[in-house]
């Protein structure tokens, strides 16, 4: 249907005038779903408010999820750590259960000077319990901390 048809129909239609009363139910209508100052001011708090919750909580997350990431590196380095000082004490356990006990007395370019102490255990298994070693005293006018000669 074309333009002018369309409006030759539309002004066959009866005319009907508006009732005295229908600008002023209009206006009435209009004032009544309008937002009041005092109620889009609140609108308008209440909104800033939720926003402000919004961005504080959001950040309290953030900041925690930061910490709990730095608590997990940590954790992380700690249970290397222990890790290698379980391998450590393992190393070190078998190198004192493979070592043999000596002590060494003095060295020389030529010459080490060692007491194998396993040995003298073994040879002192036989003999009476009651030997002791003799303790080592400084000699009267001999300065501590020079060896007697």
């Amino acid at each position: 249907m074309d333009d002018e048809r369309l409006d030759q129909l539309l002004r066959g239609l009866p005319r009907h005038d508006a009732s005295p009363r229908f600008t002023a139910a209009v206006l009435r209508r209009l004032r009544e779903d309008a937002p009041r100052p005092r109620r889009r001011l609140a609108l308008t708090a209440a909104t800033v408010v939720t926003l402000a919750v919004g961005l504080v909580f959001g950040a309290h997350e953030h900041t925690r999820a930061a910490e709990r990431q730095r608590e997990l590196a940590r954790l992380e380095a700690l249970e290397t750590e222990k890790r290698a000082l379980e391998t450590e004490i393992r190393e070190l356990r078998r190198l004192a259960r493979d070592a043999r006990p000596v002590v060494y007395l003095d060295s020389t370019p030529a010459v080490d000077l060692v007491v194998d102490l396993g040995r003298l255990a073994e040879r002192r298994q036989g003999r009476d319990e009651n030997v002791r070693p003799a303790a080592y005293a400084v000699p009267a006018g001999q300065p501590t901390g020079e060896p007697h000669r």
